[in-house]
């Protein structure tokens, strides 16, 4: 007999023909549409398989029967009908802690045993069947029949696109204020009053509310109190406030007789459900292709060594997948949770104001979503941070009252995850498939005071400090880098040189660091580095231009200490690691710890116990386990305080400026998850003005040849260039969100410098190329032109480019256009990106740049490229962008200055290239598709006798004759001339 009946029931007259036959269900249809409908959302068969896919034996068989290499294609995914399913009836508590046993299996090494083979998947990624993946057999992702989409053009709740995008515009790109929407609206309806109309929204109280009715994106904000348990009784009336919806908690305390402040007050933690945070990750439409949902193993082919890169190609998501592995969890989507807090300090100059986000991601979100601030890292939390008097607040009773404060608040936090950590629950991804998904714990960034907060470690603030120098904020960038490794430099040298003549190098260090030229991404400090309020950025841009300051002022095993904390840093923050790029990073770890040991001989250090270097060791177990780190960084917190605390505080009126948050952070996930759903239905292509008209036009807002601004935009002209005392971005390049085409790709500006009259005063260029080489003063430019043009159009010529007579190459003389700035677009995933891993960046060379001086970019150029690296690229210093017609034919050229390289391999103590400046009439035109992208020179200011305080960034060029090519200009650069 059925469990779910007890005896046969005649079916009654219905105008609902077709019932459920799920025998806990009883629905009923008008039509099989409905039916069929209802089956697929309700009660999906989850026990199909996942889209067949070759076996590794069949797809590396198969591959070597390609006669022309065009490689292997997978069978299409073939879908298995909807059948009845029992996903209604989940438990909602459950006994255990959940996400994590006790029993764990033994640590797998990658090795692959024969049971994983049993049913495992493979399949090939990417062209040219180079990579391919091992597919868990367990927790597969199986994919049921696709959901149904909405209607198009649903604008609800908003009544129009120009509606919703007034709403967008307001409140997200120009953030304006209440007071500021209302006049702006008045000047609106005052424009539309003679026409007898009214704007879109009466007041910002009518653009607030409509913001508010947005469904998709919705998740409340809740909160619930803490306090420390007292023995004291309540009166009846507090008690039953507090106790409202069950929100209070006591955390009770075995001590009894001490009575601090902080005992007295009640803590407050507004939170949003994780669940729901999870279903709208999983469901977001723009993401759809950026995730994984099965664990997998990544080789490559050519030599079988293991890559790893997103979250679930670490052996953490494998085996989770292992223990996960039982009957009724069987063709579920593991999800991993990840979490990150931190807390940020939004108001310094009008008294401290802190907070305590704390944020939720997934595993199965790739690394280059999760950096490139598409909203994959999602504020859940404002934790609590307890205060109390000086004479209380090294008492062991309050530190402990702070640990279970932290643990309880995530306990509750994070309950609504429990169920579905045990009982797969079933939820809409993206790509309009339903998935049963199981949450699992997985990660947690935080610095080493939250670390050992999280493994309930007692810490004495005050004797980390004194002892081990750390003052919490423990990343390994600042804190190995700055707070150890520069310190160390400063110690040595007054305990060399006294602390006169320590502070006369120490000046000379800083002139050094802002004599350097100009480059986009590249943080300036024209005042020096001894400023007191550090950043993670400060630190980071310091640390592309230390060595080459301190050569020649501290020994050579202090500059080899440096290189290869660098190369660590580098080397860790790859987006893609191999097994090689493992043995590379314990190499440079290893020759760490060699030579920083002429810190301790100096006696400027007596111990290298400490934390921050200590947790560099664990770096290649722990990118086995979850992946590349670039996706787990602290960086990406750090980042995502900007825009979900620190501006959204700037919005509010300071009075009780957290509800105020909490509802500039709804309003903006309300907003952004709009937009997603209507980009993702095709509705908002083109522009708002040309929809209105019924043109179907292109969204010019990032065009493809970047739109770099040239020389006559406001950004060159030095009007709004901002520069703070202490340290600033020169220049930031932008993200973009293509697909990777080529590895690079270098375009001129949108426009041409035009000579007209202008507000401000601007050098005229040249029109031809006889003017050109005056304004250049190079003499032999046409002749260069002739000879480019001689290469250009007589490839087949076998006849060396020199041995050709000038009197045959081709002559040209008619008009040029000459721009300030190009465009280079390259593939650079480890460095910030769009979500397939392109960079965007400017290369200058105009004569004005912000009211400072010329700038002339240098630049790699490719001279061999079936070479890899330095040997195959040389460097030039680009004089001018300009094109010309010639035969019909456009050509975007360069005119560039060659650098010559010294010797066939990196210094031995920096470990970078060495070029030297060639003849200043050693000039050459090349086509700007030889140029890879923008290159930086630092100067050896070792060799040469020039006072750095005289040179300013923009001559450093031209007065120093040898440099090195700065390879941690950033992590792309670090790749490709290493």
């Amino acid at each position: 007999m059925s469990p779910y009946r007890n005896t046969p029931q005649r079916i009654s007259f219905h105008p609902f023909r077709l019932h459920c036959e799920v025998p806990s269900c009883r629905r009923w249809f008008k039509n099989k549409s409905g039916l069929t409908q209802h089956m697929r959302k309700h009660h999906t068969n989850f026990s199909c398989s996942r889209p067949s896919v070759l076996t590794r034996t069949e797809s590396l068989n198969r591959s070597e029967q390609e006669e022309h290499g065009t490689g292997i294609t997978p069978p299409a995914a073939e879908h298995v009908a909807a059948g009845a399913g029992h996903q209604d009836d989940w438990p909602h508590e459950h006994d255990d802690g959940g996400g994590h046993q006790e029993d764990l299996p033994h640590e797998h090494d990658g090795a692959t045993s024969d049971e994983e083979l049993d049913g495992m998947e493979v399949e090939f990624i990417g062209s040219g069947n180079r990579v391919y993946r091992n597919y868990h057999p367990g927790l597969t992702g199986a994919l049921p029949p696709p959901h149904v989409q909405k209607l198009p053009n649903d604008w609800t709740p908003y009544h129009s696109r120009l509606e919703f995008e007034v709403a967008e515009f307001l409140f997200i790109h120009a953030e304006m204020p209440a007071k500021k929407i209302d006049t702006l609206l008045d000047f609106w309806a005052a424009s539309l009053l003679p026409l007898g109309g009214t704007p879109l929204f009466a007041n910002h109280k009518d653009l607030y509310c409509m913001i508010d009715r947005t469904s998709v994106g919705t998740v409340q904000w809740e909160n619930f109190k803490i306090r420390h348990k007292r023995n004291v009784q309540h009166a009846p009336d507090e008690q039953n406030e507090q106790d409202e919806q069950g929100k209070l908690i006591e955390l009770e305390d075995g001590e009894d007789g001490l009575e601090a402040p902080w005992m007295f007050d009640i803590y407050d933690i507004w939170y949003r459900d994780p669940r729901q945070v999870v279903h709208n990750l999983l469901g977001r439409a723009d993401i759809k292709d950026e995730m994984d949902f099965v664990p997998y193993r990544e080789f490559d082919g050519t030599n079988e060594q293991r890559r790893w890169e997103n979250f679930m190609s670490g052996d953490w998501a494998w085996n989770e997948a292992i223990i996960r592995g039982d009957p009724s969890t069987a063709g579920a989507t593991l999800v991993p949770i990840i979490l990150s807090s931190d807390k940020t300090t939004v108001s310094v100059a009008t008294g401290q104001t802190d907070y305590y986000p704390l944020y939720l991601s997934i595993g199965n979100v790739h690394n280059t979503t999760r950096r490139a601030h598409r909203d994959a890292v999602v504020l859940i939390a404002f934790l609590a941070m307890p205060k109390s008097t000086r004479e209380h607040a090294s008492t062991q009773m309050f530190r402990r009252f702070k640990k279970r404060l932290f643990h309880r608040s995530l306990t509750r936090i994070l309950q609504s995850l429990r169920p579905a950590m045990t009982t797969p629950q079933t939820v809409l991804c993206g790509d309009q498939y339903y998935r049963r998904v199981l949450y699992s714990l997985a990660a947690h960034i935080a610095d080493y005071e939250e670390q050992a907060l999280l493994s309930c470690i007692e810490l004495d603030p005050q004797l980390l400090w004194v002892v081990y120098g750390i003052d919490g904020d423990v990343t390994l960038i600042k804190g190995g880098f700055k707070d150890h490794l520069v310190d160390w430099v400063e110690r040595y040298l007054i305990q060399t040189h006294g602390k006169s003549a320590a502070e006369k190098v120490l000046d000379e260090i800083d002139k050094r660091i802002a004599a350097v030229a100009l480059f986009a991404g590249l943080r300036r400090f024209p005042q020096g580095w001894h400023f007191k309020q550090w950043t993670s950025d400060d630190s980071k841009g310091l640390m592309k231009v230390y060595i080459a300051a301190i050569e020649g002022f501290v020994p050579r095993d202090v500059i080899r200490t440096f290189r290869a904390f660098l190369e660590f840093c580098y080397l860790v923050r790859r987006n893609i690691i191999t097994e090689q790029t493992l043995t590379v990073i314990d190499d440079a770890l290893n020759r760490f710890h060699l030579y920083h040991e002429v810190f301790r001989n100096a006696e400027v250090v007596t111990t290298f116990s400490l934390p921050r270097q200590h947790a560099m060791k664990h770096y290649p177990y722990l990118i086995c386990q979850f992946g590349a780190p670039n996706g787990l960084c602290s960086s990406i917190t750090e980042s995502k305080h900007i825009k979900a605390v620190k501006r959204p505080y700037r919005r509010t009126n300071r009075f009780q400026a957290l509800g105020q948050m909490l509802l500039i952070n709804q309003r903006l996930d309300k907003l952004a998850a709009a937009h997603v759903d209507f980009q993702d239905h095709g509705m908002l292509t083109g522009t708002c003005l040309l929809d209105a008209i019924g043109t179907q036009g292109h969204n010019n807002h990032h065009n493809e040849a970047g739109h770099p601004h040239d020389a006559s935009s406001n950004r060159s002209s030095g009007i709004d260039a901002d520069k703070p005392t202490a340290s600033y971005e020169e220049e930031e390049g932008d993200t973009d969100d293509s697909p990777m085409s080529v590895k690079a790709h270098v375009s001129l500006a949108q426009t041409h410098h035009k000579n007209s009259n202008r507000l401000i005063l601007e050098r005229k260029r040249a029109r031809n190329m006889q003017d050109l080489a005056i304004e250049l003063n190079t003499p032999r430019l046409i002749d260069t032109l002739r000879r480019f043009l001689q290469l250009q159009l007589y490839r087949d010529d076998d006849r060396d480019l020199e041995d050709v007579p000038l009197d045959e190459c081709p002559l040209y003389d008619g008009s040029v256009h000459v721009y300030n700035s190009a465009c280079s677009t390259f593939y650079a995933p480890s460095d910030t990106s769009g979500i397939h891993g392109m960079c965007r960046e400017y290369i200058r060379s105009c004569p004005e740049w912000r009211n400072t001086g010329p700038r002339y970019d240098c630049v790699y150029v490719v001279t061999e490229p079936r070479v890899e690296g330095m040997l195959g690229l040389d460097v030039a210093r680009v004089l001018c962008f300009f094109s010309f017609n010639y035969l019909g034919t456009d050509y975007p050229c360069a005119i560039i200055r060659w650098f010559d390289r010294v010797g066939d391999v990196p210094d031995a103590d920096t470990g970078m290239w060495i070029v030297r400046a060639c003849n200043p009439e050693n000039i050459a035109i090349i086509h700007i598709d030889a140029i890879y992208r923008a290159a930086q020179l630092i100067p050896i200011y070792a060799a040469h006798h020039i006072d750095p305080g005289s040179v300013k960034p923009h001559e450093s060029y031209d007065k120093y004759q040898s440099f090195y090519v700065n390879k941690f200009a950033d992590h792309h650069a670090f790749e490709i001339a290493s």
